[in-house]
C-alpha cells in the first residue's frame, strides 16, 4: 500500500506541475503572476477565503451567518459588486418560488429535498422563461416591457410566496460536520463572490459579440421573435438562456448578466452533490469531486461570461440525476424530468447537442430495461409528464424562433445544417450559412493532442483560458495504483458505465471532428464532467486508508483550478490592486462604452443616433478581430455588425456591388458608417467600392459626417439609368422601416406563385398590413401585428404586388412597399 501511495502522490505532483509550468512558463501567463491585479487581489480571496472558513467554523452558526455575511458584503462592495449579487440572488430566489409554487399546483406537495429543490429551480426557470416569450409574442418583448413585467411578477411571487426560502434551505444543507468540509465549502463561496468581483473588471469577446448587446441584437426590434436580418450565426443560436438576462439588459452591468452564468456554475456544484449522494458516495469525498469539476478552468471561466454553457451544463447534468434515479426505480417523475433538462440544455447552447443525443440513448436504454423488469410502460404514467409538456412548449417556442427567422431549426453544427437541407429545409440569407471549414485545419492527433491537453495546454490557443484540466484521468490512474482494481468495499449497486459512455463523448468531438486549435475548453465541460464523477465513484470504492489519502491529494488540484481559472479568465489577470474605494456601482459597462466611444471618436456619431430604436440596424468598417480592443461600434446605442467580419461568415454579401447593394436593401439595413482614413487591407478596399458604387446608383445617401465618420443612410434606388422603380423597402411614419424580400429573379422572370418575407420595425403602434393586386385599386387585410414583426406569404406573390402599412386595422397609411425588383 506504501508503494501505491508514494506512486499516487508522485503523479499527482506531475499532474499538477506540467501544466503549470506550459501555461505560467511556456505560456503568456508569465506577466499575469506579476501583475498587481493577481498579487493583491489573489491575497484578497484568500483573506475572503479564510474569514468565510472562520464563519463556518464557529460553534454558533448565527455569529458565523453574520461574520461569513459581512466579510462578503465588504468584498463585494469595494469591487461595486454587492448590489448586482443581491439583485441576482433575489432573481434566483423569485423563480425558485415560482417553480415551487407552479409544482405544488400541477404535481402535488413538495418536499424539501435538495433534489426535489433543483426540480422547483428548473420548473420556475421554464415557467418563467414562457411569460417571457408569451409576452414577446404579444408585442411585449422589449427590455423595458420584460423589465416591468418581472418586476411585478416576480415581485409579486416573493411577496405573497410563504413557503421556505431558497437561501435559508441552502444554508440548512451547507454541510460543515469536518474541517475539510468546511475549507471546501469556504473555498467555493469565495470564489462564488471571486467570480462576480472579476466580472466587474474584464469582459470576453464572445460577451460583448452578444450576450451584452441583447437589447440590441436579440430585442432590438421588441420582439425575440422578429429577425434582425443580421449575418453571424450566433444571432440565429437558441436564445432560452440569453432570454432569462433580459430584466438586466441595457443597463450597462456586465455584473448583473454574468451573474445568470455565476449561479448556472452554484447550480452545477449542488446537482454533483445530488448524482453523487445517488451512488453512494461518501459525504466528505461527493464535496471534493464537486469542488473539483467547479474549479476546471472551463466551467468557472466560463461561468464568468453571457454565454449560456454553464446554464446548459447545468440542465444536461439535471438529465444525468434525472437517469440516475430513473435507473434506481424513483419513479416516472424523474423519467420526465430528465427529458425536460436535456432538451432544453439543446436549446441553451448547441455545443450541448451531441451529449444530449447520448444521454438519450441512455434513457431509451434505461426505458426498456425498465418496460422488462415493470411488464410494460405503466410506470411513465403520472403527474411528472405535465413537467415535460409544459417544458416542451418553450422547446417549441425556441426552436419557432430559429425556423422562423432562418429556415432551419438549428443554425450549427454543419453536419446538423446540411441534414436539414438534405431533408427539404431552406436556409435564408444571411442566416443559415454554413461557415467553410479551411483545408488546413486537421484532427488533432490522439497522442500527441492528449498530451498536449492534460500536460502542455498553452499550445492550444483556444483552450488555454478554457482547460478542461487532467484530473479526469489522474482519478482513474490513482484508483489503479491504490489497489482499486483487487481490493474494493461495497458501494451503492448501481452501475456507473452511464458515466463513462457519455465522458467518451469528449473524445469523439474532440478527435472526431476538425476544430480550430482543438476548440473552446467549454465544448466539453459535459462530457469532462462526467468522467470527473465516475474517477469520484471508483475513488469511493477503495477501503478507508487509500481513500482518505486520495481525498487529501486531491485538494491541491482544487486548489490549482481555481488560481489558473483566476489568472485565464477572459485573459483577465485576477481582479483589482488594494485600494480604498467603496463608491463603485455595478454600472461598469456603461462606464466603458462612454471611453471606448471617446476614444474612437464616435461621440457625434453616437449622437446622431440617439433616440432612434435599440434595433436599428447599421453596419460599419471597422478593424475586426485583429487586437484585443473590442469593435467600438458595439458601443453604439443601435444594432452594429463589422463589415470586415463577413469575409468570414459570408464573403458573399461583399463580393461585388450588386451583392452589397441587394443585402442592405433586403436585410433592412438602415445605415453604413464609414470612417475618413485611408482603407487598409483588402477587405477594406472592396467594402469601400461596394460602398462607392451603391452610392453611385442612390442605394446610399449622405445622413451625417464629422472630421472623423461619414453616416450613409440606405434609401433604396436604382440602377444607372434604367429608370426602374425603387427598391421593396419603405420607411415608415415613426422613424420605422418595411422590407420585403423575394426571390427577385424569378419575379423579374415573370413567376406568379413566389412566396415573400415581409419584415417591419420601429412602427409608431400595432401596424395592419393590406395587399393589393397590381393594377387594383381595392386591398384587403392580410395580417396584424405589433409594431415589429416578420410574417411570411403563401407562394402568391408576383411583380407589381403592394403591401400597405397601416397604423392598425383602418389607420392611416404609414408606409407602402412594392414588388419591383431591379429587373436586368
Amino acid at each position: 500500500m506504501l508503494v501505491g501511495m508514494t506512486a499516487a502522490a508522485l503523479l499527482a505532483v506531475w499532474f499538477l506541475l506540467a501544466p503549470l509550468d506550459s501555461l505560467v512558463d511556456k505560456g503568456p501567463f508569465d506577466w499575469h503572476i506579476q501583475q498587481l491585479e493577481f498579487r493583491q487581489g489573489g491575497l484578497e480571496v484568500l483573506l475572503l477565503w479564510a474569514l468565510l472558513f472562520g464563519a463556518l467554523s464557529l460553534p454558533d452558526r448565527r455569529h458565523g451567518l453574520l461574520l461569513g455575511l459581512g466579510a462578503a458584503w465588504l468584498y463585494g462592495r469595494r469591487h461595486g459588486v454587492d448590489l448586482s449579487v443581491a439583485l441576482v440572488v433575489l432573481y434566483v430566489e423569485a423563480i425558485f418560488a415560482l417553480g415551487r409554487t407552479a409544482l405544488e399546483r400541477i404535481v402535488g406537495p413538495q418536499s424539501l429535498r435538495p433534489t426535489s429543490l433543483l426540480v422547483a429551480g428548473m420548473f420556475g426557470l421554464v415557467v418563467w422563461s414562457l411569460v417571457i416569450w408569451t409576452c414577446s409574442a404579444l408585442g411585449l418583448g422589449s427590455v423595458g416591457a420584460i423589465r416591468l413585467i418581472a418586476i411585478a411578477v416576480l415581485g409579486g411571487v416573493l411577496l405573497f410566496y410563504r413557503g421556505p426560502r431558497l437561501v435559508t434551505l441552502v444554508w440548512r444543507f451547507m454541510p460543515t460536520r469536518r474541517l475539510i468540509d468546511r475549507w471546501i465549502v469556504a473555498g467555493l463561496a469565495t470564489f462564488f463572490m471571486a467570480l462576480f468581483a472579476k466580472s466587474s473588471v474584464w469582459v470576453d469577446f464572445d460577451s460583448a459579440w452578444y450576450g451584452l448587446q441583447s437589447e440590441k441584437v436579440l430585442v432590438g426590434d421588441g420582439s425575440l421573435f422578429a429577425s434582425q436580418e443580421m449575418v453571424w450565426l450566433v444571432h440565429y443560436y437558441p436564445k432560452v438562456y440569453e432570454a432569462l438576462a433580459l430584466p438586466f439588459a441595457g443597463l450597462g452591468s456586465v455584473s448583473l448578466i454574468f451573474g445568470l452564468g455565476i449561479v448556472s456554475w452554484s447550480l452545477i456544484a449542488f446537482t454533483l452533490v445530488a448524482i453523487l449522494r445517488e451512488y453512494g458516495v461518501s459525504p466528505t469525498l461527493r464535496l471534493i469531486g464537486t469542488a473539483l469539476v467547479c474549479s476546471m478552468p472551463a466551467l468557472a471561466n466560463i461561468a464568468m461570461t453571457a454565454k449560456g454553457d454553464a446554464f446548459a451544463a447545468w440542465l444536461l447534468m439535471m438529465g444525468v440525476l434525472g437517469l440516475v434515479k430513473y435507473r434506481r426505480g424513483n419513479g416516472s417523475q424523474w423519467f420526465w424530468i430528465g427529458l425536460a433538462a436535456i432538451g432544453l440544455g439543446t436549446q441553451s447552447r448547441l455545443s450541448s447537442v451531441p451529449y444530449a443525443a447520448l444521454l438519450l440513448m441512455l434513457y431509451g436504454y434505461a426505458l426498456v430495461a425498465r418496460w422488462r423488469t415493470d411488464g410494460g410502460l405503466a410506470g411513465l404514467k403520472g403527474k411528472g409528464f405535465w413537467i415535460f409538456a409544459i417544458a416542451a412548449i418553450l422547446i417549441a417556442a425556441s426552436l419557432g424562433r430559429t425556423f422562423h427567422n432562418s429556415g432551419v431549426l438549428l443554425v450549427a453544427p454543419n453536419v446538423a445544417v446540411e441534414l436539414q437541407l438534405a431533408l427539404g429545409l431552406r436556409a435564408d440569407a444571411p442566416a443559415g450559412l454554413l461557415l467553410a471549414m479551411k483545408d488546413d485545419i486537421q484532427r488533432l492527433p490522439l497522442v500527441d493532442g492528449m498530451w498536449g491537453i492534460l500536460f502542455d495546454p498553452a499550445r492550444f490557443l483556444h483552450l488555454i483560458i478554457t482547460w478542461i484540466g487532467n484530473v479526469w484521468i489522474f482519478l482513474p490512474l490513482a484508483f489503479l495504483l491504490l489497489g482499486g482494481a483487487t481490493s474494493r468495499r461495497r458501494t451503492a449497486d448501481i452501475a456507473s458505465w452511464p458515466l463513462l459512455f457519455v465522458g467518451a463523448g469528449f473524445f469523439a468531438t474532440m478527435f472526431g471532428l476538425r476544430m480550430l486549435a482543438g476548440g473552446d475548453g467549454n465544448y466539453f465541460i459535459v462530457p469532462i464532467t462526467c468522467l470527473t464523477l465516475w474517477g469520484v465513484v471508483l475513488v469511493n470504492k477503495l477501503h478507508d486508508q487509500p481513500r482518505r489519502f486520495l481525498e487529501v491529494a486531491l485538494l491541491p488540484f482544487f486548489v490549482c483550478g481555481l488560481g489558473i481559472s483566476f489568472i485565464t479568465g477572459a485573459w483577465g489577470y485576477g481582479t483589482r490592486p488594494f485600494d480604498a474605494v467603496m463608491t463603485r456601482l455595478p454600472f461598469e459597462y456603461a462606464a466603458r462604452g462612454k471611453r471606448e466611444i471617446a476614444e474612437a471618436h464616435l461621440q457625434g456619431v453616437a449622437k446622431f443616433f440617439s433616440g432612434m430604436s435599440p434595433g436599428t440596424h447599421v453596419v460599419g468598417l471597422e478593424v475586426f478581430g485583429v487586437s484585443d480592443r473590442l469593435p467600438s461600434g458595439w458601443f453604439l446605442p443601435v444594432q452594429y455588425e463589422v463589415l470586415e467580419s463577413f469575409d468570414w461568415q459570408n464573403p458573399s454579401l461583399i463580393a461585388s456591388p450588386d451583392a452589397f447593394g441587394r443585402y442592405l436593401l433586403t436585410a433592412g439595413v438602415e445605415y453604413v458608417i464609414v470612417p475618413k482614413r485611408p482603407m487598409r487591407n483588402e477587405v477594406e478596399l472592396r467594402v469601400g467600392r461596394d460602398i462607392a458604387a451603391n452610392k453611385e446608383r442612390g442605394t446610399l445617401e449622405l445622413a451625417y459626417q464629422d472630421d472623423h465618420y461619414v453616416v450613409w443612410q440606405v434609401v433604396g434606388g436604382s440602377r444607372p439609368g434604367d429608370g426602374r422603380a425603387p427598391a421593396m423597402r419603405s420607411p415608415l411614419a415613426g422613424k420605422g422601416l418595411a422590407v420585403v424580400s423575394v426571390d427577385e429573379e424569378l419575379v423579374c422572370y415573370g413567376s406568379r406563385n413566389q412566396v415573400a418575407k415581409v419584415t417591419w420595425k420601429g412602427a409608431p403602434g400595432p401596424v395592419a398590413i393590406e395587399v393589393m393586386a397590381p393594377g387594383g385599386d381595392v386591398a384587403q387585410l392580410w395580417v396584424a401585428g405589433g409594431n415589429s414583426g416578420t410574417a411570411e406569404t403563401g407562394p402568391w406573390v408576383m411583380k407589381g404586388v403592394e403591401f400597405i402599412f397601416r397604423d392598425g386595422v383602418q389607420g392611416k397609411e404609414i408606409g407602402r412597399v412594392s414588388v419591383m425588383p431591379p429587373c436586368p
